[in-house]
Order: structure tokens, then C-alpha cells, then sequence
């Protein structure tokens, strides 16, 4: 646990620094602390106060969007994964259960995969890119999102790749692009028909 999930945590409970100190017995200087500073890791036994306040949100935790290149050789890795990669020109591919896959890619670096989607566009350039490979696993939920995470989002016969943020709407979510040309977009939860979240990238093969 790292202080980005502090922050996570912090965001979708809706609490500040104060009212989260409370709920784990710490100074809000402390869990300040760790807000700010995203990539220092939380000790195991705070992480136990978390896990007993806010059991939910470890049951996603290991879908995160760190990114990990994976080598393609056979035998890169001690226990390899194979995935199944679409390419997708539109809504009916990615929600197609038995479209034909293009390929298969190694996922050991992000085990969580079920799926791995050819990126499409520019909306994530710099961290994955169009044609790279973004490894994915269905998301289900709509009253629970990992906030800053990257998400493949169907809606009203599009492909959406974005980051997740929370909306002023409780009702909607905020889509966010990597590249400051691309607006955000406001997307009710009732218009999302399928959402998957990406918690791997795998670069060009």
C-alpha cells in the first residue's frame, strides 16, 4: 500500500484529511503525508486499519494502472499468462465475447488481465499508446471507481479510452485525456454499457 491509495481512499469515500485521520487514529499531518507523496509505502499494519475500515476498496486494489512492459520472448517470465488481444474498430468488437482474436501477448506483470484491447487514438499517449497493447479486465461496478485510473468505456455505440475522475454530477463521471486537446467529457453512469479497466500496458509487438 502506497500513499496513492491513501489518496484513492481519501477521494472515493468523499472525506478530508481530518475525517480520515479519525476513522485510523492518525494526525491529519500524517495521513497528509502520505497524500502528498503518492509513491511512499504505508506499513503493514496501518494498511490492516485500512483494510478493516474500508474492506471494499481492497478487493480492487490490485487493479491499478501501473504500467509494465512486457517482454514477448518465451520463458521471460516464471509464470506466464496468455491473454487473448482484440483489435476493435467499434462497440459491437469490444462487446463481442467470441470476436476472433488478432493474437495472444504474455501478461505475467499484471496477472489480473482477462483481455488485452489494441489501443486506439491518442487519448493516453505518453502512457499507452495507439496501437500498443492495454491489458484489461471487466469492471462491473458503477457506484465504486478507482479514481486516476484508466478505463475502456462503451457508451451509446463508442470506444472510449480515458482516465476516471469523479464528477460534480454523483450521478456521472468525468472522462480525462493525457493530451490537453481532448476536453473532458461529463458521462452519466446509466449511459456506460460496458466499462473495463486497464491495469497493464504492453508495448508494441
Amino acid at each position: 500500500m502506497k500513499g496513492l491509495d491513501v489518496k484513492r481512499i481519501m477521494i472515493n469515500y468523499n472525506l478530508s484529511l481530518t475525517e480520515l485521520a479519525t476513522k485510523i487514529n492518525k494526525s491529519p499531518q500524517q495521513v497528509g503525508r502520505w497524500v502528498n507523496n503518492p509513491e511512499t509505502n504505508v506499513s503493514h499494519s496501518v494498511r490492516k486499519q485500512f483494510q478493516t475500515v474500508y474492506p471494499e476498496y481492497f478487493k480492487y486494489e490490485s487493479q491499478t494502472t501501473d504500467i509494465a512492459i512486457v517482454r514477448e520472448e518465451p520463458g521471460a517470465f516464471n509464470q506466464a499468462k496468455y491473454i487473448d488481444v482484440i483489435e476493435v474498430t467499434n462497440s459491437k468488437d469490444i462487446m463481442n465475447k467470441n470476436l476472433k482474436p488478432v493474437g495472444k501477448v504474455d501478461v505475467s506483470d499484471f496477472l489480473d488481465s482477462e483481455r488485452g484491447i489494441i489501443m486506439q487514438g491518442d487519448a493516453l499517449s505518453g502512457v499507452i499508446n495507439g496501437g500498443d497493447i492495454a491489458g484489461t479486465k471487466v469492471w462491473t461496478r458503477r457506484d465504486f471507481f478507482l479514481w486516476g485510473s484508466m478505463y475502456v468505456i462503451v457508451s451509446d455505440g463508442h470506444v472510449i479510452f480515458r482516465i476516471v475522475k469523479p464528477s460534480e454530477d454523483k450521478d456521472s463521471i468525468t472522462l480525462i485525456s493525457t493530451k490537453d486537446t481532448y476536453d473532458p467529457i461529463t458521462l452519466p453512469k446509466s449511459a456506460i454499457d460496458e466499462m473495463y479497466i486497464i491495469n497493464g500496458g504492453i508495448v508494441k509487438y
